[in-house]
């Protein structure tokens, strides 16, 4: 008798956790079983559209990123030009340029 009993409450045991599962891993544990796999089709379109959504904002930030590099390099173009051109006129700033005059004298 006790074996029997044993034997009643491990299968009964087994059906909660396998029933305990199936809800786990679904919203409604029957609805798997009975809609012929329409709730996975749905899941799997999310899926898919997040997925799109995704790539389209991969591709959006790919450019922004691009236009932002191409600005940098323009800056750092002009700067490197800005540089050059302070060099030359630190070198001209030896040659000065005197306006003589009667009463002042300006040095450039």
């Amino acid at each position: 008798m006790c074996l029997k009993m044993t034997n009643v409450l491990t299968g009964l045991l087994g059906f909660f956790l396998i029933t305990a599962v199936i809800q786990v891993s679904a919203e409604d544990a029957f609805t798997v079983f009975f809609d012929g796999g329409k709730e996975f089709s749905a899941i799997k379109a999310n899926v898919d559209a997040i997925r799109i959504s995704g790539n389209k904002l991969n591709t959006d930030l790919s450019n922004r990123l691009t236009k932002i590099e191409s600005s940098i390099e323009k800056l750092t173009g002009m700067m490197q030009n800005l540089a050059k051109n302070m060099e030359s006129l630190k070198g001209a700033r030896k040659c000065k340029i005197s306006i003589t005059d009667i009463n002042r004298k300006h040095e450039l």
